[in-house]
């Protein structure tokens, strides 16, 4: 069945229609929760997978379980935001203010959070595989819970496959047992 817009739309509203559909195809999310988020600083549950929140003021922002992957928010103010469950995987959030944030078991596996303001953040529970810590400054942060395995530490250093909780690097536990029997110091 083909259904045809000539006599129904009119020319202009074609045209806002196919940009809406080719952001949302080709970003994933959701122009219209774009703006909200940006408005309003809510917007709970919502697409905003892979849109550009760059240097903006987002303090007190309510975006919990949000999906944000990709999102590009460096140089953000996210002062006591709540993201509690929000998908940040592979987000941008490097030089981000994230002090006194909520990040309860949120997913920030592959997320750029270099240089980043963590400072009394909770962050238990939270998944930060592989995600770039170099720089960022943790002090009273919660981090119980938190996967930290392949992420690069505030120091630069990786972390250790199994790290949970607390960065371990060098030698893990499996390693020096290998060496030990195999007569290495």
């Amino acid at each position: 069945m083909i259904i045809s817009t000539k006599n129904i739309v009119p020319a202009g509203s074609k045209i806002v229609i196919a940009l809406c559909l080719w952001a949302t195809a080709v970003y994933g999310f959701n122009p219209g929760e774009v703006e909200q988020a940006k408005k309003t600083n809510r917007c709970e549950g919502c697409d905003l997978s892979g849109a550009d929140f760059s240097k903006l003021a987002l303090n007190d922002a309510q975006l919990s379980g949000a999906k944000m992957a990709s999102v590009k928010m460096s140089g953000a103010d996210l002062f006591d935001a709540n993201l509690s469950g929000a998908n940040l995987s592979g987000a941008d959030l490097s030089q981000t203010n994230l002090c006194g944030a909520n990040l309860w078991h949120a997913n920030l596996s592959d997320a750029n959070l270099s240089g980043s303001r963590l400072s009394g953040t909770t962050l238990s529970g939270a998944d930060l595989t592989r995600a770039n810590l170099s720089g960022a400054s943790f002090v009273g942060a919660d981090l119980s819970g938190a996967k930290l395995s392949g992420a690069t530490w505030v120091d630069g250093k990786k972390c250790n496959d199994g790290s949970i909780g607390t960065c371990k690097t060098g030698p893990s536990d499996s390693e020096k047992k290998t060496k030990k029997e195999h007569g290495s110091p």
